[in-house]
């Protein structure tokens, strides 16, 4: 056959075989053969099966097929009855449970999904009729189951923290355990906290006593499994000790033998199968050493414990004390010492300034029973103008350079025994006028050039007067006749020359204080004519126009050398061309102008 469509064959009677081939790409479920009109016809369907829509896990239930199918010659209850699955395989079972009865349940706990079944009804002579029926399992949110539940808790008080992983103790069938949700009720004194499916269990380290505590497992569909656990804290037995033993006693505290103050602490086992804690707070006495000291006069007896002493010295004792405890006694036992005394009272002082050194005896104004003159050790105190050194008992007393006031002065005598006395004497020092002094000389002026320039000298930095300011001494200078000095208010002293004279000054440079005291100091000042002024040379020069108030022209056809100075022999850079020479930066003043071994006075206007 070419087709899908029905075709007739004619047959004899008696058996015959049919052969068909088809290929995968026909798609072909089955082959129905049915006898030709006027013949056996295969059953009909009557009331067709509808397709079925169930729950995960339905419960079993079964189909009257007789209802189903009818056939003309074979009764229902002699036709026979099948189902046959197609495609792929899916966990339904269908059976029949007595003639035209079938069976429908699910051979796999939480299994949803979709299968064909083709049910069918065959008659006697073997001709068949079928129905196809859909079967749709759909899928149904299933509670979490407790796997393995968590064992009751008995734990000792003060048990710190663990753990408990609850993805063990519950399952779901549709959520992963991580993506079970985890809670807990029911805790009071005991804290829980859950992350991950791992619960941390604590409680506080003074709790103790019982409490149930539900652990819960809630799946995305909302179902939710409980597990219950009784947590039984046991009482931890606390105790606390005080005890005191002397510092050379010991004491056995468990294991340890303890000889230091301190807080103990040591866990012991209890009847309830808890540890309990014995805190010990010890307190060791410690070695008492007393140290005192006494003195005596010289000749009696001091009594120290079963001790007589006379002498000086260092003694130790052992005591009882009211605690039953040693205790040591140092006694630094001593001859009495007296204090020395003033024998002669130091007498009041008074001198000029600058007054000349003297001596004080104060072997003379101290003296001690105990401890010779030579052996006392004198000091002092007291001084800000006067100065003092004591040698042997001598002191003495010289004045700082130009001091004067008033100012009293402390000396105190110490014997061996470190006893001592003062005494005071007070020192009056009038003021007393200083002559000036002159600081440094004015230095002498030897190589100064006729008509030399100006210059200043500060009188100030030459004399000085420990009264008097600089600025208030009275400066004067004689011996100048051709030197002109003009000395302004300030002490500057400012030396010009007599124009075109030369020669030698002695001046005499004088400072007077405002209460008539003076002193002097000299200089020398020297002037002469430049060296080189006039030469051998028989050359000729001419220097015009002289004076000028800019430039000056040479006229020398046999000019070598042209160079200017001031009147105190130092060069000058100025602008000098073959016969010109331009003295217009220059101020005012007097110049020596070389024309090769010549020397010509310029006049600057």
């Amino acid at each position: 056959f070419t087709s899908f469509e029905e075709q007739n064959v004619s047959l004899t009677a008696g058996q015959h075989i049919l052969r068909v081939e088809f290929t995968a790409e026909m798609n072909l479920d089955y082959i129905d053969i049915q006898p030709a009109s006027g013949g056996n016809q295969a059953p009909t369907i009557t009331s067709p099966i509808s397709n079925q829509v169930l729950l995960e896990d339905f419960s079993a239930y079964t189909i009257d097929l007789k209802s189903v199918f009818e056939d003309d010659i074979t009764s229902d209850n002699n036709l026979t009855y099948g189902a046959t699955q197609l495609g792929s395989a899916f966990p339904l079972t269908i059976e029949e449970l007595s003639t035209g009865i079938i069976t429908i349940k699910s051979n796999q706990l939480n299994w949803n999904g979709t299968g064909t079944y083709i049910i069918t009804a065959t008659d006697e002579e073997g001709f068949i009729a079928r129905d196809t029926v859909v079967f749709t399992i759909n899928p149904v949110n299933d509670k979490p189951v407790l796997t393995s539940p968590i064992s009751d808790k008995t734990l000792c008080q003060g048990f710190g923290s663990f753990e408990i992983d609850l993805k063990p103790v519950f399952n779901d069938i549709e959520t992963t355990d991580n993506n079970l949700v985890y809670s807990h009720s029911g805790n009071s004194n005991i804290s829980v906290s859950i992350s991950n499916g791992v619960a941390t269990i604590s409680a506080s380290d003074s709790w103790n006593g019982s409490e149930s505590i539900t652990f819960i497992a809630t799946d995305e569909g909302s179902e939710k499994i409980e597990d219950l656990v009784l947590f039984t804290v046991k009482e931890r037995k606390e105790f606390n000790l005080s005890e005191t033993i002397c510092f050379e006693d010991s004491y056995t505290f468990g294991t340890q033998t303890l000889t230091t103050s301190g807080i103990y602490v040591k866990t012991f086992n209890s009847s309830n199968g808890c540890d309990s804690i014995v805190t010990l707070d010890l307190t060791v006495r410690p070695q008492i050493i007393v140290s005192t000291s006494a003195s005596i006069i010289k000749g009696n007896t001091y009594t120290f414990g079963s001790q007589n002493l006379t002498t000086a010295g260092l003694y130790q004792e052992t005591f009882i004390t009211s605690s039953g405890c040693d205790s040591t006694v140092k006694l630094n036992l001593s001859i009495e010492n007296t204090n020395p005394t003033v024998n002669s009272a130091l007498v009041d002082q008074t001198k000029n300034e600058d007054f000349n050194n003297f001596n004080i005896n104060l072997n003379d104004v101290f003296s001690d029973l105990e401890t010779p003159d030579n052996n006392l050790v004198y000091t002092f105190s007291g001084t800000n103008g006067t100065q003092v050194s004591i040698s042997n008992g001598i002191a003495t007393i010289s004045s700082k350079l130009n001091w004067n006031g008033i100012e009293t002065i402390t000396f105190k005598a110490t014997d061996e025994g470190g006893k001592s006395i003062s005494d005071e004497v007070k020192i009056t020092v009038n003021a007393q006028n200083d002559n000036p002094i002159v600081s440094k000389n004015i230095q002498d002026y030897n190589t100064l050039l006729q008509d030399f320039t100006p210059f200043t000298v500060d009188l100030k930095t030459i004399f000085s007067d420990v009264e008097t300011t600089g600025s208030n001494l009275n400066y004067s200078v004689t011996g100048n006749n051709n030197i002109i000095i003009d000395i302004d208010g300030n002490g500057i002293a400012t030396f010009s020359s007599t124009l075109g004279w030369t020669g030698t000054e002695t001046l005499i440079f004088k400072a007077e204080d405002q209460s008539g005291a003076s002193v002097t100091t000299n200089t020398q000042f020297i002037v002469s004519l430049p060296t080189g002024l006039f030469s051998t040379s028989n050359s000729t020069l001419e220097v015009f126009p002289n004076p000028t108030m800019d430039i000056v022209r040479v006229e020398n056809q046999n000019l070598e050398e042209a160079q200017l100075f001031d009147l105190n022999g130092n060069p000058i850079e100025v602008p000098i061309e073959s016969d010109k020479i331009d003295l217009s930066s220059l101020p005012q003043g007097v110049y020596l102008l070389k024309l090769n071994d010549r020397f010509t006075k310029i006049i600057k206007k």
